[in-house]
């Protein structure tokens, strides 16, 4: 039995052996939410938790959603229940990490906190800009309809976040007031007069607030802007900047838990901090950069005037447009401020907090703005700026587990940005919490509809793709309680509509096990070794401070982030804390255990000072590649504008070791080609993977290394075959396959030894992640240059070595055996007939294969018996789907069944049935011999021994999704059914199947 490295969850330190490989450690495997979305049944406890084991998920996080009465969170009974569920996971040995919050926004205990002092409620900053003519303004100065964006797609949020379901505002205040010239975006320098002492509150109610002007206005000015303060005195949100209102939230949220839970505390592995944030308000007059409020507490001014020796006061205008020369070191001292505040008052005190009591900190901050692209922002729905600044690497740098979030399954960075920060401050690992709004499939939907048609297919991929980005753990979000609903399906407080799938629910779960494994495997041997990653791409914060979310850094960095990816160049985000901490040794730049040959920098403008220059010059000047992209950096928070750092920019990009593009690259497509141009200048790459010659953008990588193997996992993510070409270029070794589907771990016969790498080569079924270790130094050993069609099995012996392939046509075959000795026997098997038998005289041996005329395939009736799990049965085709011949509402298991006759000649031969396509797993049962499973494409089975000549009797039970059964005559029920079982052709080809062996 294997001694655990540390204490769950642990992710550095386990050896690697086929035998953990085969059974991953449960510190790589899902956790999950287990949602409390309505008052729970304890006698149900059991059955959830047992139900969530046996599928791979030995954690969990219970959360009360918004369906579980508010007034019952923390009450006795809620305790009570807890306690419940924790005996029994005592008993089942799972792991419990404590979600801090009711529903979520962690800080308000359910209205708990602001209960305890009025004073704690949210305040915030908003603005009001409004033309000035002849020193007059032009319209009303007056600030409307503030929105908290959570509620304007999920209205049901009102509710719990506000005392009367409404916010209502008081304590207005002018905090400053500028009049200026401005020209489209920008301020023109120089035309900024402050007026505060001239704006005043002349109506300040619970939903608006009016200013006047006393006297006039500069008559050259085009434009007043006044900042005024209010206090949402419904708000159940805190004041994120308050240390008595963060205080009070762990005297009445954390303290309860561990004195209620304390007998159980040695189960409890972390508290999990979710998604803290106030309001984050848009209002009717909302102009600018920044796109949403900022969090206001008088205290953050105090710290500003203390940290930087002036008034932020006298800037904010900086805030809104840019212009003013200042307004780099304006922007950046704000939010720096900003920043380390929040991180100070709420973030560390919840740190301290876990760790007197023996459990890690953990969770995340708002990252909505990764959702659904490669890029660091976006320029719709929250600006995270205004929440903590969007520090992540200040933040990430508290937790004891990086972790992030991310609620869409198109390809993103949110796994990158976990796996960075830890790697960069050498984190134990990253975790991922994965939900699942509704805007993906239908916009005029609220995100909490969820998509209960998720695939098996897209969750493993998007699984697979994180994996690969370097994450340690998967969390899902989440696990259901029940599946009813309330009201008129209302969304939240029904448990169905609360961001499903509740993953239990859906038909195609009973394969989760075998997906939660598959992605424990692959966590599990990509925890071995060091990252080996050639870029470090420079998190562009201060950018984002002083130019706005709206600015070239977001796309340029989105750019670079997904085409690295594409072109196998691996990379970790860095800040410019971790920049100039580095290192600079043998031609990398040293960040904890990371060596960057090269350093990006995606559009930007900005730097904290003329020091991060100086480490970019002395990474150059050591032998590191440097590039540019769409701008030089020209500005610092030091000096503002600072033609001194452009200068020295300048002189930078003319080394040889730097590229600088001078316009974007983003905007173009084309810009691909010059940036693969770019990257092979550098000679920074680690490996190519090739598909006929070019590099396969459809695929990803992540490589690791120790001190005697290499770690090698690559995901195609193509719905094709790909014969690909893997070169890990100046290495030299043994490589071996780790099968992430079957816990199998086997020498890989097919690479070539080439001057300047190893080769691998492999055909990838579609969606296929494959993990390669690769033994380093010269080794002589047999092997092929090529297999020409699937690979299914090798070994190699001390005296033999066999290979097994399959093709699935009757030509002739060419084999290039290396690596030979002479004397060898090469033979060649197929059917249990010897084809070829060679004596080997040479190192290299070519070995030809005789073509065979192949029978051709069976297609199989279109007309099926349908059989559901209650015995009822239905006739019907494969023409469509069953959710069209009369099962519209059907979700679950269905098989289907046909008799079919086999003629001689084919049942002589190996076959695979093949369904053209399925909706949406497919399980095969031939003469009652179970066959395989396919939970997407391709779906096709290898039928063995099952088949026989003449009558045969075939299974195929197909899954759905649950969305026809779960949006059925609600109010999210578009009218259109998804499709649901075999539709097309279901035809039985053979193949043929060969085994080489050689004998020494």
């Amino acid at each position: 039995m294997t001694t655990r490295p540390g204490k769950y969850p642990c992710f550095h330190g386990w050896p690697a052996t086929a035998e953990l490989f085969q059974d991953p450690p449960e510190d790589f495997r899902p956790a999950t939410y287990w949602f409390w979305s309505r008052e729970v049944e304890p006698a149900t406890f059991r059955e959830k938790l047992e139900e969530m084991k046996a599928a791979g998920m030995h954690a969990f996080l219970i959360q009360p959603r918004l369906g579980y009465p508010m007034e019952k969170y923390l009450s006795q009974e809620y305790f009570d229940q807890y306690r419940t569920a924790l005996e029994i996971a005592r008993e089942l040995d799972m792991r419990v990490s404590i979600y801090d919050e009711y529903n979520w926004i962690t800080g308000h205990a359910g209205g708990k906190t602001v209960a305890q002092n009025d004073q704690f409620r949210e305040s915030h900053t908003f603005w009001v800009e409004v033309p000035l003519a002849g020193g007059q303004p032009q319209d009303d100065i007056k600030l409307t309809g503030m929105t908290n964006l959570l509620t304007t797609g999920h209205k049901e949020a009102l509710t719990w976040l506000y005392d009367g379901a409404k916010p209502e505002w008081a304590d207005w205040e002018v905090m400053s007031a500028f009049t200026y010239r401005r020209d489209g975006e920008r301020i023109t320098p120089g035309s900024v007069t402050k007026v505060t002492e001239k704006i005043r509150i002349a109506a300040g109610e619970k939903d608006y607030c009016q200013m006047a002007v006393d006297g006039s206005l500069d008559e050259s000015a085009t434009h007043v802007l006044v900042f005024v303060n209010g206090r949402c005195i419904t708000s159940r949100l805190i004041d994120y900047l308050s240390l008595e209102a963060v205080q009070a939230f762990i005297e009445v949220n954390y303290e309860p838990y561990y004195q209620e839970l304390k007998e159980y505390w040695d189960l409890v592995w972390s508290m999990f901090c979710d998604e803290p944030y106030s309001g984050l308000y848009r209002w009717d007059q909302m102009t600018g950069k920044l796109g949403t409020s900022l969090m206001y507490n008088p205290g953050l001014y105090e710290d500003f005037a203390k940290q930087w020796g002036y008034r932020i006061e006298d800037h904010l205008y900086a805030l809104i447009w840019n212009g003013a020369e200042g307004t780099p070191k304006w922007c950046s001292d704000f939010y720096q401020t900003y920043a380390e505040r929040a991180q100070r008052v709420f973030f560390e005190p919840l740190k301290a907090w876990s760790h007197a009591r023996g459990v890690q900190f953990v969770g995340h901050e708002l990252m909505t703005q990764l959702n659904g692209h490669w890029a660091f922002t976006t320029d719709r729905g929250f600006d995270v700026v205004a929440n903590f600044g969007a520090d992540h690497f200040g933040i990430g740098a508290l937790k004891d587990v990086s972790t992030t979030d991310s609620g869409t399954f198109n390809r993103n960075i949110s796994a990158k940005l976990a796996s960075s920060v830890a790697h960069v401050y050498k984190k134990n690992g990253s975790m991922l919490e994965q939900y699942t709004p509704g805007f993906e499939t239908d916009m005029k939907m609220p995100a909490a509809r969820g998509d209960w048609n998720l695939t098996a297919q897209r969750l493993n991929a998007q699984m697979d793709f994180y994996a690969i980005q370097g994450l340690t753990q998967f969390l899902w979000h989440g696990y259901f309680q029940s599946n009813d609903v309330v009201g008129e399906d209302t969304a939240l407080y029904s448990q169905r509509f609360d961001f499903p799938p509740g993953i239990n629910y859906e038909p195609w779960f009973r394969y989760f096990s075998w997906m939660s494994k598959r992605n424990a495997r692959l966590a599990y041997f990509l925890s071995h070794g060091t990252h080996v990653a050639p870029v470090a791409v420079l998190y562009p914060m201060r950018t984002y401070w002083s130019k706005g979310r709206e600015a070239d850094f977001s796309q340029e960095g989105g750019f670079y982030s997904e085409y690295l990816s594409r072109l196998h160049v691996d990379f970790d985000f860095i800040d410019e804390r971790n920049l100039l901490e580095a290192k600079v040794a043998d031609g990398r730049l040293w960040i904890a255990d990371e060596g960057y040959r090269a350093v990006v920098l995606p559009a930007v403008t900005t730097l904290a000072g003329h020091t991060v220059m100086a480490k970019l010059e002395e990474f150059v000047q050591g032998g590191g590649a440097v590039i540019f992209s769409g701008a030089l950096p020209q500005e610092t928070q030091s000096r503002g504008t600072d033609p001194e750092l452009l200068q020295r920019a300048e002189a930078l990009a003319t080394a040889e070791r730097v590229v600088f593009f001078p316009e974007p690259l983003f905007p173009q497509a084309y810009r691909v080609e010059q940036l693969a141009e770019a990257l092979d200048r550098l000679a920074i790459r680690s490996l190519t993977i090739t598909e006929n010659g070019k590099e396969d953008i459809g695929s990803y990588y992540c490589l690791r290394e120790d001190e005697d193997y290499y770690y090698l996992a690559v995901m195609n993510e193509d719905e094709r075959c790909k014969g690909l070409r893997i070169k890990l270029l100046g290495v030299q070794g043994q490589p071996e396959r780790w099968d992430i589907s079957t816990g199998e771990v086997s020498p890989h016969l097919v690479y070539t030894c080439e001057e300047d790498g190893l080769v691998l080569s492999y055909t990838f079924e579609p969606l296929e992640t494959v993990c390669f270790r690769v033994k380093k130094g010269h080794h002589s050993a047999i092997h092929f240059t090529g297999v020409p069609g699937r690979l299914l099995s090798s070994e190699a012996g001390e005296k033999e070595v066999t290979l097994r392939f399959a093709v699935c046509h009757g030509q002739s075959l060419t084999l290039s055996v290396q690596g030979l000795q002479g004397g060898e026997t090469v033979d060649v098997w197929e059917k249990g007939e010897l084809l070829t038998s060679i004596q080997a005289a040479q190192p290299s041996q070519l070995v030809t294969i005789p073509a065979r005329v192949l029978p051709q395939g069976l297609t199989l009736k279109k007309e099926w018996e349908l059989v559901l799990p209650d015995g009822a049965k239905h006739n019907v085709t494969t023409d469509e789907g069953w959710e069209a011949q009369g099962l519209p509402t059907y979700c679950g298991p269905a098989t289907y069944t046909q008799s079919f006759d086999l003629p001689e000649e084919l049942a002589g031969e190996q076959l695979k049935i093949i369904a053209a396509e399925v909706y949406h797993t497919m399980e095969v049962t031939l003469n009652d011999t179970a066959c395989g499973v396919r939970p997407w494409p391709p779906y096709a089975v290898f039928l063995g021994e099952a088949a026989r000549a003449g009558e045969n009797e075939l299974s195929i039970l197909v899954t759905n999704t649950a969305g026809n059964e779960m949006y059925h005559d609600t109010q999210y029920d578009t009218g259109i059914k998804a499709k649901s079982g075999i539709v097309g052709p279901v035809t039985l080809k053979p193949y043929r199947v060969f085994e080489v062996r050689i004998t020494k």
